[in-house]
């Protein structure tokens, strides 16, 4: 069952402006949006747009936090929902892969800012996901535990891109998460790169 996300303190026609930039920015990528085609797909003039958000960088980068703090709330509410099972790293996966199974566009752009940031408008996002992180991190049963927050954040990039990857075929395969499947992939092909990064000599 898909975990509802709380949405974010937005007023209904400025969260529908930011669904449609999220959506496009996934399917024509970030360069190639404008202001005039996300009025186009929102239904608001563009003078509506610029009124709100004041710029596009602005808006992307509005989209951009909105990605992350729902991911955040996915991870909490999850915790929640599992309970006891939520202290391993092997839940913390499987509750990635689901995000990106349930949430693919939201997903999409945390995905593409980690690959590249620099395509993104400046975003202090690495601090706070870093905080977030340790505050993970320091309840899983599991080596990145006692890692420092540059090899934790590091971690976190190879894991979510994984999911991504992992969310793909089980949404071509069954429209659906498969958490059997998602944590014989974890063993399979992320955990000795994910082992093999929390050895980096990096302080």
């Amino acid at each position: 069952m898909a975990t509802q996300i709380p949405q974010p303190m937005l007023n209904t026609a400025k969260q529908q402006i930011v669904d449609h930039t999220i959506a496009l920015i996934c399917k024509n990528g970030i360069d190639q949006i404008s202001i005039r085609q996300i009025a186009m797909a929102a239904k608001v003039s563009p003078a509506n747009i610029i009124h709100t958000f004041c710029c596009l960088d602005s808006l992307v980068t509005q989209c951009t936090k909105h990605c992350f703090d729902a991911l955040e709330v996915f991870i909490a509410c999850s915790k929640h929902r599992l309970h006891k099972q939520a202290g391993n790293i092997e839940t913390f996966w499987k509750i990635l892969v689901e995000f990106n199974c349930d949430h693919a566009s939201k997903a999409s752009i945390i995905c593409m800012y980690l690959k590249d940031p620099a395509l993104f408008p400046a975003i202090e996002i690495k601090h706070s996901l870093i905080q977030s992180l340790a505050n993970e991190f320091d309840r899983i049963e599991h080596d990145l535990r006692t890692c420092n927050n540059q090899i934790r954040f590091i971690a976190f990039i190879h894991l979510f891109r994984m999911a991504c990857r992992m969310a793909k075929q089980l949404n071509l395969s069954y429209g659906l998460c498969d958490h059997d499947r998602a944590l014989n992939y974890y063993h399979n092909a992320v955990e000795w790169e994910l082992n093999r990064l929390l050895k980096l000599p990096i302080s």
